[in-house]
């Protein structure tokens, strides 16, 4: 006994579905249609197109909250760019370190005075937004603001101020 599915074509141009000949379906070869109709309608492969474009642009990496939360904090980073009003002034935390932790505390060691702030992210999913809070009278206070994560992987963060301007950016590498 055959198995279940395509079994046979005959001289009479005839295909059988079934486990054998005498109780299967038996369908003329010549109203068989061998290829998606898709193939060859311009509409529908623009259709088909679309959505495998889609599909891959939607595989994209996410800078989602957790994601952010669970790399910044398994190590300790520097800034290596920090653009603020047009000017690099990464030079000035050449020295520091930053340890993120899980309570939401930032210490920063290197710095002349060690010094700490805090440090949260938002509830947004795409990009995420970490916000950070800095002491007026030290250099850090620049940092205190909303920021997007715009990249994020194992060894280097990309942020941009959150705002209107959006010509400050920080780049963070991990140590």
């Amino acid at each position: 006994m055959r198995k279940a599915g395509v079994q046979s074509a005959d001289a009479e141009n005839l295909i059988y579905f079934g486990n054998d000949q005498t109780n299967a379906v038996k369908i003329p070869l010549n109203t068989v249609n061998w290829y998606p109709k898709t193939s060859k309608d311009p509409f529908m492969k623009l259709i088909m197109s679309l959505c495998c474009m889609l599909l891959l642009l939607g595989c994209g990496k996410r800078t989602t909250p957790k994601k952010v939360e669970r790399i910044l904090e398994k190590d300790s980073w520097k800034i290596t760019e920090f653009i603020n009003n047009g000017s690099d002034i990464a030079v000035t935390f050449v020295s520091y370190k930053f340890t993120f932790e899980d309570g939401g505390a930032v210490r920063v060691s290197g710095a002349p005075d060690p010094t700490g702030g805090s440090w949260s992210i938002g509830e947004n999913k795409n990009p995420a937004i970490i916000y950070f809070v800095f002491p007026l009278n030290d250099n850090l206070h620049a940092m205190s603001d909303d920021w997007q994560v715009t990249k994020i992987t194992r060894n280097a963060c990309d942020l941009t101020r959150n705002d209107h301007n959006n010509s400050d950016k920080i780049h963070l590498v991990k140590l």
